[in-house]
């Protein structure tokens, strides 16, 4: 009887924490270059000699929901056009290297500014970095950078973006990403900003199909209680 109450249980942790998950893309519908979070489950029964310890929240119960994984998608999101001189837009799978309190890391935001020295910063403040170290250009003169990532000052050469691709990109907040970089083919675009990839009407249906759900377990977590509940009351009867 009380199996029951584990798997309901169980099942609504993980409901939380994919209402969780929902909130964080919403609340990240107009991020430049965010990269929505997703999760999905899975269910199983353990025999009474199963070899293998489970990784179920609550191991007591033989038959459990669980978290199958947690994984970014990295769909591209819509480009559009703001003509402002240094927002670059990304077309391709890869990143731009910047440099963080915690050291390399790589974005798809590219909304980038000067500061007081003409370093080339994101708009949280980091340095944005080309192959040799943090790219500094002018602040007078016209600046243009084309597909490649090469950046020009009046036509004069300056810095190229580092753009890498990542293997096993993992998630550092809300659009950083920390991984092992590799080549990439990708090219960019002056004058342009990715959207975020959330879709704000599909990660409403998600979440009210996850407090659905987490309301659900919540009943049958009650139902459970009441019936042990009852069979105790029955039992101190006989």
């Amino acid at each position: 009887m009380y199996k029951g109450i584990y798997v309901g249980l169980s099942g609504a942790v993980l409901r939380h924490q994919q209402v969780d998950i929902v909130a964080q893309n919403l609340a990240n519908v107009s991020a430049t270059g965010y990269k929505r979070d997703r999760m999905s489950f899975r269910s199983y029964m353990l025999s009474e000699d199963a070899a293998q310890p489970s990784t179920a929240i609550y191991p007591e119960s033989k038959t459990m929901a669980t978290l199958s994984r947690q994984e970014t998608d990295f769909t591209a999101g819509e480009i559009f056009y703001t003509g402002n001189t240094l927002d670059v837009a990304i077309f391709g799978d890869a990143f731009f290297s910047i440099l963080t309190p915690e050291g390399e890391r790589y974005t798809r935001n590219g909304t980038f500014k000067l500061d007081s020295e003409g370093g080339l910063i994101t708009s949280d403040g980091y340095q944005v970095l080309s192959e040799s170290g943090p790219i500094v250009l002018s602040k007078t003169g016209q600046i243009t950078i084309n597909r490649n990532g090469k950046i020009s000052v009046d036509g004069a050469a300056a810095e190229s973006l580092k753009l890498v691709g990542l293997k096993n990109p993992v998630k550092q907040g809300a659009s950083l990403f920390s991984g092992s970089p590799v080549k990439t083919d990708a090219e960019v675009k002056q004058g342009a900003l990715e959207h975020s990839n959330v879709n704000a009407f599909r990660e409403m249906i998600g979440l009210v199909e996850a407090m659905r759900v987490y309301e659900t377990n919540q009943k049958v977590i009650q139902a459970f209680d009441a019936l042990a509940g009852k069979a105790a009351n029955d039992l101190a009867r006989v």
